[in-house]
């Protein structure tokens, strides 16, 4: 008996090991991410070498009237940096008062969504050389979460401001005239799958995700799909035309498939009570979580990869910094690249 405990030790010893050694994780203290008080939002690889990371350049002003309740003023510039050195050097756009909330890319065309706070509406922007150059959107609808470009439609969701209600449109021309669709539930994440729109809504008045609703773009049919109960849906992805939902039962985190018109379940584990999900990526070989910590006075990350249904699990620790936040993933060359900002213009890359 003893001996066969130790062969199954040393055999778990031995795939940890290999597992280890094929991940990479290195520090790039870059430069060219300049300006006072940086709030970085977004970060997006689009390339094995290029990124985007965006946000705001933030300066404050002390009000010199006494007699104001406002103690100081704050100016946000929107900036988006661009990399084509994996994180090394970066060079800067401004993008005049306001805040980049995402970036986002559709083929080989990006957008930046950016809030001001001077008029309090939604600006939208968009390249098609890679970041060199930046132009306004002004026929686009206004409040956009997502961007999709399928079979020359462009697909949109839309958050109207000061509301709690969505909108979906589509556009034939190019982006010039919109239709809305009208849906019947407010759409959460989503995600586009064989000319269908596929995401998650609720009909319960907490407004826990609880269905997933397909909508046919064909004849504008949605259908109703309802998830297990006691499942907490975190994250709804698409890839290799599998619709895939991450989330929490209990003390686990568990992953459903859409297929064949049924929810299926893929696996389960175990999780640790303290922490929370914060990110999902899947690529052709393993699904990768970003998990979350709270320590007294921090939050504190790790990666997690699991691979043939739950039966492989690795557990992948950041090396300095352990908070990252903004990040981004890449499949390129066979290897995900995991970029991720540890702040004070510090990346972590993580290769595998």
């Amino acid at each position: 008996m003893n001996i066969y405990y130790i062969y199954i030790y040393l055999l778990f010893a031995v795939n940890y090991s290999c597992n280890e050694d094929s991940v990479k994780v290195s520090l790039i203290q870059s430069s060219g991410l300049s300006g006072p008080n940086l709030r970085l939002n977004s970060l997006l690889l689009f390339a094995k070498d290029a990124a985007f990371i965006a946000g705001s350049s933030d300066s404050v002003f002390s009000n010199r009237d006494i007699k104001s309740d406002t103690f100081a003023f704050v100016h946000r510039t929107a900036v988006v940096y661009r990399t084509l050195d994996k994180g090394k050097t970066w060079e800067k756009k401004e993008l005049g008062e306001g805040s980049i909330q995402k970036v986002l890319q559709v083929n080989n065309r990006f957008f930046i969504t950016k809030i001001s706070d001077e008029v309090h509406r939604q600006f939208l922007y968009s390249s098609s050389d890679s970041g060199q150059n930046w132009r306004m959107e002004k026929t686009f609808p206004e409040g956009i979460n997502n961007i999709f470009f399928i079979n020359g439609t462009f697909i949109v969701t839309s958050l109207e401001f000061g509301e709690m209600k969505t909108n979906l449109y589509t556009s034939n021309d190019g982006g010039n005239t919109w239709k809305n669709l009208s849906p019947s539930f407010n759409i959460f994440d989503v995600v586009i799958n064989n000319n269908n729109i596929f995401f998650l809504s609720s009909d319960e008045a907490k407004g826990k995700k609880n269905i997933l609703i397909q909508y046919e773009l064909t004849n504008q049919k949605e259908n109703i799909i309802r998830l297990p109960n006691n499942f907490n849906c975190s994250f709804l992805t698409g890839y290799d035309n599998h619709i895939v939902l991450t989330g929490l039962n209990n003390d686990e985190i568990i992953k459903y498939s859409f297929e064949e018109g049924e929810i299926k379940f893929k696996y389960s584990i175990p999780k640790e009570n303290t922490s929370f999900l914060q990110g999902f990526y899947s690529d052709a070989k393993q699904d990768w979580y970003v998990l979350a910590e709270r320590k007294r006075s921090e939050v504190v990350n790790q990666l997690l990869t699991i691979s043939n249904d739950g039966k492989i699990i690795e557990h992948i620790n950041f090396q300095y910094d352990k908070y990252i936040k903004p990040y981004s993933f890449i499949y390129s060359g066979g290897k995900t690249i995991g970029m991720f900002y540890s702040g004070s213009g510090k990346f972590q890359l993580i290769e595998k």
